[in-house]
């Protein structure tokens, strides 16, 4: 996480250490052919532009998550709906990050790359939330 508490690109030095799971709330999906972006925080119920969202050419912008470690991690300026979610940027997810490899007290003195997502697990295609637009 940046400065201004984000999770645009990975960061030049290791930060916190450690594997989290946390809940997917949204996405935002850019080129989606013949519709554009496809914006987090609004419902597409359009079966033309869910079909074209799984056109090669369209690309995750980001995924939105429900940060389990609390509303106080929330982005500066986040307004009171959207503290608890952070949004990471595909380049952050794609990496590389820096892990920490040795042993405390100098546990980053030697590091590795490694991705900054590793598993995924899809919910059942019913699994809806949030708010409809």
């Amino acid at each position: 996480m940046s400065a201004d508490k984000t999770f645009a690109a990975p960061p030049a030095t290791p930060g916190r250490q450690g594997g989290h799971m946390t809940v997917v709330e949204d996405y935002e999906i850019d080129n989606v052919p013949s519709f554009g972006t496809l914006k987090a925080g609004v419902e597409v119920t359009n079966p033309k532009a869910l079909a074209a969202a799984l056109d090669p050419k369209a690309s995750i912008k980001f995924i939105r998550i429900n940060n389990s470690w609390g509303s106080e991690m929330a982005p500066q300026g986040a307004a009171d709906d959207f503290k608890g979610f952070h949004d990471l940027f595909m380049p952050y997810l794609n990496g590389p990050i820096k892990e920490c490899t040795g042993v405390e007290p100098t546990k980053c003195a030697t590091t590795r790359d490694t991705a900054g997502l590793r598993a995924f697990v899809l919910p059942p295609t019913a699994f809806r939330t949030g708010k409809t637009q």
